[in-house]
């Protein structure tokens, strides 16, 4: 009976032991899958987000070099192509910085009148990764403003230059003014990218304007920001909408900005070029330098030109979809050094519309010209001329109708003008205030004293530079007159020295 049982309790035994042993053969089998599929996962994943490495120019499997290049001290290429007048001829100099998804072929449309009358060189260039300039993989917000102060000295620019930067090339100015600000003669910053995490922002401004972007936009900066080393698989994936500015989807653009798209799609031949040597050193390296975290806030810098020996303008749209006004708005308030012009009816692309560049260029040069002096758009869009336009016309009517006003004219005019923080027309400013506080003291009494004469000339006066601007906006040619620009400063001035006076003595005259 003994030996039965031992024989069943060895029976038992084994059958436990295969079990055993078939369990951990299973699981052990299990384990090494799941360990493979890690494994296979981990290098999947390493491998998705590499980025190819980029096709340089002049390279066997890269595009050709067609363009002129400079060679860095670090051994990288910086491609580049001259405008304008001959460099030895040249009185004013500038630097261009193209924007995103932009190359040096993406130039300054100036009129050649401008160009020879006042002698402007510009020099664009491929930032790197971008058309025919070596990729950069150490590229930081400081390294391009010393490869542009490079570029500068190579080509014997001179001691200082001009800078304008559009888009996301505006925040290449920032680090110019910050790195390099005893090399330039001024900048100009046309609808600057804003990055949102720079220091110096409310929270709740910043908050709001980056809720104003498309969800999968917002996705984009913040990988850039956040995981820069997954920028590269974000934007190649496609399990989830990626960037709408790289897709070039037009729902992003305004209005405006889709009729100037026409204009901008039907000339620009050279699109190929801006990508040629890889998305990830040109766009996605543009997002991580960009949208990462910087070494300074533009919003601590101090002026860079302290004794008014240069100037710094920015320029942006109030419907501008891309980059939020209310954070340029916020940054012009405080930086009081900055020359602020923000276009009514505007987008993102304004600066290709009809006589901008010669505008944009002409401002930062020699100064402001009538047409910006009075917030006038010239040749903009028609919706914003006619809205100035009819805010001046009801103005002088309102001089003219009311016994008693409030600033009438020149109050249309303050409004008008301190839109655009014109420096040009300070003395009308003034002559606004002297206005406002005379008025009441008598105003009214002008049809009754015996200075009628002065009424009416300083009315006359008042049509002929409302005809005068008129007739800017309906042909921005007139504005290169020397003489019709003469004759309309002298009309500014002469129609503010006229009220002033008017405003003095009636407010001298006994009460009736």
């Amino acid at each position: 009976m003994a030996g039965k049982i031992s024989a069943a309790s060895a029976r038992a035994h084994t059958r436990k032991s295969k079990q055993n042993t078939s369990f951990k053969l299973l699981s052990g089998i299990f384990t090494k899958t799941l360990l493979v599929l890690f494994v296979g996962a981990l290098a999947w994943a390493y491998q998705a987000i590499q980025p190819p490495p980029p096709k340089t120019c002049g390279s066997p499997d890269g595009p050709p070099i067609t363009a002129s290049r400079i060679k860095l001290r670090d051994g990288r290429h910086l491609a580049y192509k001259e405008h304008g007048v001959p460099l030895e001829a040249a009185k004013y100099k500038i630097v261009k910085v193209h924007g995103f998804d932009s190359c040096r072929l993406d130039a300054v449309p100036l009129s050649p009148e401008l160009v020879e009358r006042l002698g402007i060189y510009v020099v664009s260039f491929d930032r790197p990764g971008y058309g025919e300039s070596d990729p950069n993989p150490k590229r930081t917000v400081k390294s391009m403003a010393l490869d542009i102060e490079e570029l500068a000295d190579q080509l014997r620019l001179g001691s200082k230059f001009y800078v304008i930067g559009i888009s996301m090339g505006g925040q290449v100015i920032w680090s110019c003014l910050k790195y390099i600000p005893h090399r330039l003669a001024g900048a100009a910053l046309v609808a600057p990218a804003v990055n949102y995490w720079w220091s110096g922002f409310p929270t709740n401004l910043s908050n709001q304007a980056y809720q104003q972007m498309l969800p999968q936009d917002q996705w984009v900066l913040r990988v850039s920001h956040y995981a820069p080393w997954l920028t590269y698989w974000w934007n190649s994936q496609k399990w989830f909408p990626s960037s709408s500015v790289i897709a070039h989807s037009i729902e992003i653009f305004s209005s405006e900005d889709q009729k100037l798209l026409m204009k901008i799609s039907s000339t620009r031949n050279h699109a190929a070029q801006v990508r040629q040597q890889g998305e990830y050193e040109s766009l996605h390296r543009d997002l991580i330098v960009g949208f990462g975290a910087w070494e300074f806030s533009p919003l601590e810098l101090g002026n860079p030109f302290p004794n008014n020996e240069g100037s710094v303008h920015v320029w942006h749209g109030d419907e501008d979809r891309l980059v939020p006004v209310t954070l340029q708005r916020y940054i012009a308030e405080q930086l009081p050094w900055i020359r602020y012009h923000e276009l009514p009816g505007a987008g993102h692309l304004f600066m290709v519309a009809d006589g901008m560049w010669d505008n944009i260029v002409k401002t930062l040069l020699v100064g402001e010209n009538i047409s910006w002096a009075y917030g006038i758009s010239a040749n903009f869009n028609r919706r914003s001329q006619l809205n100035t336009l009819s805010t001046l016309t009801k103005s002088f009517m309102d001089y003219t109708s009311r016994r008693r006003g409030q600033g009438g004219l020149f109050e249309g005019l303050y409004r008008v003008i301190m839109r655009r923080n014109s420096v040009y027309v300070t003395f009308v400013i003034a002559g606004a205030f002297l206005g406002e506080r005379a008025v009441d003291y008598g105003v009214h009494r002008l049809w009754e004293y015996n200075n009628v004469g002065v009424k009416f000339l300083f009315f006359g006066i008042s049509v002929l530079l409302l005809i005068l601007l008129h007739m800017q906006l309906i042909y921005p040619w007139i504005s290169e007159i020397l003489v019709l620009n003469l004759i309309t400063n002298i009309l500014i001035y002469a129609t503010t020295l006229l009220f002033v006076f008017d405003c003095i003595v009636v407010s001298m005259v006994p009460t009736l």
